[in-house]
Protein backbone atom coordinates (compact mmCIF):
# COMPACT_ATOMS: atom_id res chain seq x y z
CA UNK A 1 0.00 0.00 0.00
CA UNK A 2 1.42 3.30 -1.30
CA UNK A 3 -0.62 5.91 0.33
CA UNK A 4 -0.83 7.09 3.61
CA UNK A 5 -2.96 4.58 5.57
CA UNK A 6 0.15 2.38 5.01
CA UNK A 7 2.07 4.33 7.76
CA UNK A 8 -0.33 4.56 10.12
CA UNK A 9 -0.46 2.26 13.44
CA UNK A 10 -2.99 -0.23 13.48
CA UNK A 11 -4.48 -1.99 9.93
CA UNK A 12 -5.64 0.41 7.46
CA UNK A 13 -9.60 0.08 6.72
CA UNK A 14 -11.28 0.91 3.53
CA UNK A 15 -14.27 3.60 3.75
CA UNK A 16 -16.57 0.59 3.47
CA UNK A 17 -15.54 -0.61 7.14
CA UNK A 18 -15.69 2.82 8.67
CA UNK A 19 -18.96 3.65 7.17
CA UNK A 20 -19.99 -0.04 8.46
CA UNK A 21 -18.77 0.84 11.93
CA UNK A 22 -19.52 4.52 12.01
CA UNK A 23 -22.48 4.51 10.08
CA UNK A 24 -23.21 7.02 7.81
CA UNK A 25 -21.86 10.56 8.59
CA UNK A 26 -24.68 12.49 8.18
CA UNK A 27 -25.59 11.31 11.48
CA UNK A 28 -22.70 12.14 13.53
CA UNK A 29 -23.85 15.73 13.73
CA UNK A 30 -26.33 14.75 15.25
CA UNK A 31 -24.85 11.87 17.72
CA UNK A 32 -22.15 14.35 18.70
CA UNK A 33 -24.89 17.25 19.89
CA UNK A 34 -26.98 15.15 21.98
CA UNK A 35 -23.65 14.02 23.91
CA UNK A 36 -22.41 17.91 23.94
CA UNK A 37 -25.65 18.59 25.37
CA UNK A 38 -25.80 15.94 27.79
CA UNK A 39 -22.30 16.59 29.13
CA UNK A 40 -23.43 20.19 29.87
CA UNK A 41 -26.62 19.34 32.13
CA UNK A 42 -26.87 19.84 35.58
CA UNK A 43 -27.80 16.86 37.74
CA UNK A 44 -32.00 16.54 37.07
CA UNK A 45 -32.34 18.96 34.76
CA UNK A 46 -33.59 18.40 31.47
CA UNK A 47 -32.56 21.56 29.77
CA UNK A 48 -29.49 23.95 29.80
CA UNK A 49 -29.26 26.80 32.74
CA UNK A 50 -26.84 29.45 31.55
CA UNK A 51 -23.81 28.20 32.44
CA UNK A 52 -24.32 24.82 29.86
CA UNK A 53 -25.43 27.13 27.24
CA UNK A 54 -22.36 30.27 27.86
CA UNK A 55 -19.80 28.31 30.12
CA UNK A 56 -17.78 29.52 32.21
CA UNK A 57 -13.82 28.92 33.64
CA UNK A 58 -12.45 26.22 31.44
CA UNK A 59 -16.04 24.76 30.92
CA UNK A 60 -17.20 25.74 27.12
CA UNK A 61 -20.72 26.92 26.56
CA UNK A 62 -22.95 24.44 24.54
CA UNK A 63 -23.30 27.72 22.00
CA UNK A 64 -19.57 27.76 21.60
CA UNK A 65 -19.71 24.37 20.44
CA UNK A 66 -22.44 24.84 18.21
CA UNK A 67 -20.67 28.09 16.88
CA UNK A 68 -17.61 26.10 16.08
CA UNK A 69 -18.94 23.42 14.51
CA UNK A 70 -21.05 26.07 12.54
CA UNK A 71 -17.95 26.40 10.69
CA UNK A 72 -16.76 22.84 10.01
CA UNK A 73 -19.45 20.33 10.87
CA UNK A 74 -19.12 17.05 11.93
CA UNK A 75 -19.19 14.34 8.88
CA UNK A 76 -18.47 16.91 6.28
CA UNK A 77 -15.35 16.94 4.41
CA UNK A 78 -14.02 13.31 4.87
CA UNK A 79 -13.98 11.83 1.92
CA UNK A 80 -16.08 8.80 3.07
CA UNK A 81 -18.85 9.97 0.62
CA UNK A 82 -19.27 11.34 -2.51
CA UNK A 83 -18.75 15.43 -3.03
CA UNK A 84 -22.62 15.72 -3.84
CA UNK A 85 -23.55 13.79 -0.49
CA UNK A 86 -21.20 15.68 1.54
CA UNK A 87 -22.85 18.64 -0.01
CA UNK A 88 -25.91 17.74 0.84
CA UNK A 89 -25.05 16.82 4.36
CA UNK A 90 -23.00 20.17 5.03
CA UNK A 91 -26.55 22.05 3.82
CA UNK A 92 -28.33 20.44 6.83
CA UNK A 93 -26.01 20.19 9.00
CA UNK A 94 -25.83 24.06 8.64
CA UNK A 95 -29.63 24.49 8.59
CA UNK A 96 -29.73 22.34 11.93
CA UNK A 97 -26.92 24.44 13.61
CA UNK A 98 -28.61 27.34 12.42
CA UNK A 99 -31.67 26.87 14.01
CA UNK A 100 -29.87 25.41 17.34
CA UNK A 101 -27.85 28.52 17.99
CA UNK A 102 -31.11 30.68 17.27
CA UNK A 103 -32.77 28.48 20.13
CA UNK A 104 -30.26 28.57 22.59
CA UNK A 105 -29.59 32.29 21.85
CA UNK A 106 -33.22 33.07 22.83
CA UNK A 107 -32.90 31.02 25.95
CA UNK A 108 -29.79 32.11 26.96
CA UNK A 109 -31.60 35.79 27.01
CA UNK A 110 -35.02 34.42 28.58
CA UNK A 111 -32.45 33.29 31.19
CA UNK A 112 -30.38 36.19 32.00
CA UNK A 113 -33.54 38.27 32.73
CA UNK A 114 -34.61 35.91 35.59
CA UNK A 115 -32.69 36.50 39.04
CA UNK A 116 -32.69 33.06 40.28
CA UNK A 117 -31.11 31.49 37.32
CA UNK A 118 -28.52 34.54 37.71
CA UNK A 119 -27.48 33.70 41.12
CA UNK A 120 -27.50 30.17 40.56
CA UNK A 121 -24.61 31.52 37.76
CA UNK A 122 -23.17 33.36 39.56
CA UNK A 123 -22.84 31.08 42.79
CA UNK A 124 -21.21 28.10 40.63
CA UNK A 125 -18.48 30.35 39.11
CA UNK A 126 -17.94 32.25 42.47
CA UNK A 127 -17.23 28.27 43.45
CA UNK A 128 -15.27 27.38 40.45
CA UNK A 129 -13.17 30.44 41.47
CA UNK A 130 -13.15 29.33 44.49
CA UNK A 131 -11.56 26.29 43.81
CA UNK A 132 -8.98 27.83 41.54
CA UNK A 133 -7.78 29.96 43.69
CA UNK A 134 -7.59 27.70 47.07
CA UNK A 135 -7.33 24.14 45.52
CA UNK A 136 -3.45 22.88 45.79
CA UNK A 137 -4.52 21.25 42.58
CA UNK A 138 -5.43 24.47 40.59
CA UNK A 139 -2.14 26.08 42.18
CA UNK A 140 0.01 28.18 40.10
CA UNK A 141 3.14 26.39 38.89
CA UNK A 142 6.81 27.33 39.70
CA UNK A 143 8.59 27.21 36.35
CA UNK A 144 12.02 26.76 38.49
CA UNK A 145 10.84 23.44 39.34
CA UNK A 146 11.00 22.41 36.20
CA UNK A 147 14.32 20.15 35.13
CA UNK A 148 13.41 20.78 31.46
CA UNK A 149 12.97 24.03 29.64
CA UNK A 150 10.00 22.62 27.71
CA UNK A 151 8.34 22.00 31.26
CA UNK A 152 8.96 25.34 32.49
CA UNK A 153 7.73 26.71 29.14
CA UNK A 154 4.40 25.03 29.92
CA UNK A 155 4.07 25.95 33.20
CA UNK A 156 4.77 29.36 32.17
CA UNK A 157 1.95 28.77 30.04
CA UNK A 158 -0.28 27.14 32.83
CA UNK A 159 0.13 29.86 35.07
CA UNK A 160 -0.62 32.48 32.14
CA UNK A 161 -3.69 30.61 31.19
CA UNK A 162 -4.50 30.65 35.09
CA UNK A 163 -4.26 34.02 35.11
CA UNK A 164 -6.36 34.61 32.02
CA UNK A 165 -9.01 32.79 33.51
CA UNK A 166 -9.30 34.36 36.87
CA UNK A 167 -9.42 37.63 35.16
CA UNK A 168 -12.26 36.68 32.59
CA UNK A 169 -14.04 34.64 36.40
CA UNK A 170 -14.11 37.34 38.34
CA UNK A 171 -15.03 40.00 35.40
CA UNK A 172 -18.05 37.63 34.76
CA UNK A 173 -19.19 37.19 38.05
CA UNK A 174 -18.99 41.46 38.47
CA UNK A 175 -20.98 41.75 35.37
CA UNK A 176 -23.62 39.26 36.15
CA UNK A 177 -24.15 40.19 39.66
CA UNK A 178 -24.78 43.88 38.49
CA UNK A 179 -27.65 42.71 36.57
CA UNK A 180 -29.44 41.86 39.70
CA UNK A 181 -27.47 43.43 43.01
CA UNK A 182 -30.11 42.19 45.04
CA UNK A 183 -29.42 38.32 44.60
CA UNK A 184 -25.75 39.10 44.54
Amino acid sequence: MDDKRSKMHGTPVSKEEVLADLGHPRGWLANSMKVEFRNRLCRGEADLDIAGIRGYGRMTGYLDHLRKEFEHPLGTGTGLIPPEDDARVLADAKTVLAAEIAKYEARLAELERSPADVARYVARMRHWLDLLEHNPLFAEQDPALEPIEELQELARDANRKRAEELVRLRDDIARYAALFPETA
